[in-house]
C-alpha cells in the first residue's frame, strides 16, 4: 500500500507581468489504503495539484513524496505503473476512432498481458456487457464511458488512483452507480485513492479524510 505526501508545495503561473499563485505552501497526506477527499470551487487549484501529482508539471517549490521518496527521483515509467488518473471529461479521454476493445488492448499491451477471463469478469463487475467491446465511444452514454475510463485505469493495477471530478458530468443515477463501484473496488483492493470533487456531500459520504483548497491555501476539514 502506498501513501503520498505533499510537502510545502507552491505553484504559480505568469500571465504578462502578473504572477498568480495557484498553490500556496500546501501540505497534505494521502493515506495509504484510504479514500482521501479534496474539495474546492472551480479554479481553486485542484486540477493543478493533480497535474503535479502526475508529474505533468513541476512545483515552484516544495516536493511531493511517494512512499517517502521524492517523485522527482523516481523513474517515470515505474511511477506511472504505480499511479493513474481518471479525468472529468470521459469523452475526451477516449480515442473516438478506436473501439472499446482497442482501448483496453492498448493497456494490456503496455502491461504485457493477454485478454483473459478475469478481464471479462472485471467488465461484468462494472456493469458493462461484453458486447460493448466492439462499439465506439460515440455509441455510449456518459456513464458507460466513465466506467470504461475507470476500468482502463484498473487494468493498469495501480497502487494509487486519482479521480479528478469523475462524477461531475453525470446524472444522479450514474453518479450513485459509479461511486458504489469505486467503493467496492477500494474495499476489495485497499487501493489508495484521491477523490477530487466540488460536491462536499459526495466527498463526506465516501472519504475518511477531507482537505479543502481555497484561493491556493490547503487545509484539512476532517
Amino acid at each position: 500500500m502506498t501513501s503520498i505526501e505533499i510537502c510545502n508545495v507552491t505553484k504559480s503561473y505568469t500571465a504578462g507581468k502578473i504572477e498568480k499563485i495557484v498553490l500556496d505552501n500546501c501540505n497534505m497526506v494521502i493515506q495509504s489504503g484510504e479514500i482521501t477527499g479534496l474539495i474546492g470551487r472551480s479554479g481553486s487549484g485542484k486540477s493543478t495539484l493533480s497535474r503535479l501529482l502526475m508529474r505533468l508539471e513541476k512545483p515552484a517549490s516544495g516536493m511531493i513524496k511517494f512512499d517517502q521518496t521524492p517523485i522527482s527521483q523516481l523513474d517515470k515509467k515505474q511511477y506511472y505503473n504505480e499511479i493513474h488518473i481518471v479525468f472529468q471529461n470521459a469523452t475526451a479521454s477516449l480515442n473516438p476512432s478506436w473501439t472499446i476493445r482497442k482501448v483496453f488492448e492498448e493497456v494490456l499491451i503496455m502491461k504485457k498481458e493477454k485478454w483473459g477471463s478475469h478481464h471479462l469478469a472485471m467488465l461484468k463487475k462494472m456493469n458493462l456487457s461484453s458486447n460493448i467491446l466492439d462499439v465506439y465511444p460515440s455509441q455510449l452514454s456518459g456513464g458507460e464511458k466513465q466506467r470504461i475510463n475507470l476500468l482502463r485505469a484498473l487494468f493498469m493495477n495501480p497502487s494509487v488512483l486519482i479521480c479528478d471530478e469523475i462524477v461531475s458530468n453525470l446524472d444522479r443515477i450514474n453518479q450513485k452507480e459509479l461511486i458504489s463501484l469505486l467503493l467496492e473496488i477500494q474495499k476489495n483492493t485497499k487501493m489508495t485513492i484521491l477523490f477530487i470533487s466540488h460536491d462536499i456531500d459526495i466527498v463526506k459520504a465516501i472519504c475518511s479524510s477531507i482537505f479543502e483548497l481555497d484561493e491556493g491555501k490547503l487545509k484539512r476539514l476532517i
